[in-house]
């Protein structure tokens, strides 16, 4: 197990087991956060316990910021002229440092898929998910400054790899993401927060730079019109859906092509971890999941599951789970017949399609049947799946969109 999470240890009796948790909990409000794998043997669990239980300790607190990391980030940042940011999960939480580091330097941002929303795809700033589009690479390859943080640059964000030759200021709470898949140029080792706060108020006075808001428009702009013609229908979908949904909103995604051409691109996110979405193990059946998770975890804004035919047949048992819950779960559910990607593929490659055209229910009946309200909205007039999101809106259970793609 310590090969797969982040730490795994064995409770040898039950105090031990009591403090492991504590030191779990601990670590996740100051590290980064990692799973944990806590033994316990069962002749431990039998054993009677007197003791008593206590509260998670308050962390230690985080480690401090090296000065001369700071300074040599700080002597990097003042010489740019073309700065960008790029921002993965890992910053979901330190938005408003996001914003004012960007603000100060004139910086476009670009985020990764989990780094979606972390600065408000609404500021003028903003670029947005747009991470693989070769266009958006480019412009981070030719900033003369890319400050990257809370992100591992990893291939499923990249699709394509790493561009060579980018001048990179690695800001990351784990030491061993340092130079991970990009050797930094410079590099903060810390919270985000802190570190991106520091540096904006030792760059206050410096004058942001004059064409950054124009530069990030251009780039924006580009960047849907190349994402828009790609994703055909599912772009269209993915945008009405953004249109209708509060800001507050929270939308869970799976791999399919829905999320990977649509939403990830075309749908607006306006705040950190409001769109949840597992692009770098392309895992099917996670979005109906994790959206009962978001419900849960915030009740007062409607949960989304945006996820195609073939990974929603992986979990909808869970539909189940959000009715005996009440839970305001909206799932719309994307169906090109199976799996459609697969199925391009192997056409691009003359194989006769196998296995990839699926024998699927009638998705509005079994929503029924498992006590959720469920319609069906073709996409003929775009105003159906309008009028359907709505009214899913204002009912306080789950709700099932079947929307039927060519």
């Amino acid at each position: 197990m310590d090969a797969l999470v982040g730490w795994s240890k064995r409770a040898s009796d039950a105090q031990s087991a009591l403090a492991l948790i504590d030191e779990a909990f601990a670590h996740w409000q100051v590290g980064r956060p990692r799973p944990v794998h806590i033994e316990v043997p069962v002749d431990v669990l039998e054993q009677l316990w007197s003791g008593n239980a206590s509260s998670v300790p308050d962390p230690a607190g985080s480690a401090s910021i090296d000065q001369a990391e700071l300074a040599g980030a700080t002597e990097f940042l003042r010489s740019a002229s073309n700065a960008m940011l790029l921002v993965g999960g890992g910053a979901r939480h330190a938005g408003a440092a996001v914003q004012a580091l960007a603000e100060t330097l004139g910086a476009p941002v670009v985020t990764t898929c989990n780094g979606k929303g972390v600065l408000d795809e609404a500021h003028p700033l903003a670029v947005g998910a747009q991470i693989r589009l070769p266009l958006v690479q480019q412009a981070l390859h030719d900033a003369d400054a890319v400050v990257v943080v809370g992100s591992e640059l990893g291939d499923s964000d990249w699709w394509e790899g790493v561009p060579e030759g980018m001048r990179v200021l690695r800001i990351d709470v784990d030491p061993a993401q340092r130079n991970k898949n990009a050797t930094a140029t410079a590099s903060v080792i810390g919270d985000a927060t802190t570190i991106l706060m520091q540096l904006t108020d030792v760059l206050k006075s410096r004058e942001p730079a004059s064409d950054g808001h124009q530069r990030a428009q251009r780039l924006q702009q580009a960047a849907v019109e190349a994402a828009q013609e790609e994703a055909g229908v599912s772009g269209q979908i993915a945008g009405l859906v953004s249109s209708v949904l509060p800001h507050s909103a929270s939308v869970a995604c799976d791999s399919s092509q829905i999320t990977y051409l649509g939403a990830v691109h075309l749908l607006r996110t306006h705040a950190g971890g409001r769109f949840l979405y597992m692009p770098g193990f392309a895992t099917l059946g996670y979005a109906l999941p994790a959206a009962i998770g978001a419900a849960l975890a915030d009740p007062t804004s409607p949960a989304v599951a945006l996820v195609g035919d073939g990974a929603f047949m992986f979990t909808v048992q869970e539909l189940v789970t959000a009715a005996e819950q009440q839970l305001q779960v909206i799932v719309v559910l994307v169906d090109n017949g199976g799996y459609r990607e697969i199925r391009n593929g192997m056409q691009d490659r003359d194989i006769d399609p196998l296995a990839v055209d699926l024998l699927r229910p009638d998705f509005v009946a079994l929503a029924t049947a498992c006590g959720v309200h469920a319609t069906r909205a073709e996409l003929d007039n775009f105003g159906e799946l309008d009028a359907a999101l709505r009214d899913a809106m204002n009912r306080p259970g789950p709700s099932l969109i079947h929307v039927p793609i060519n």
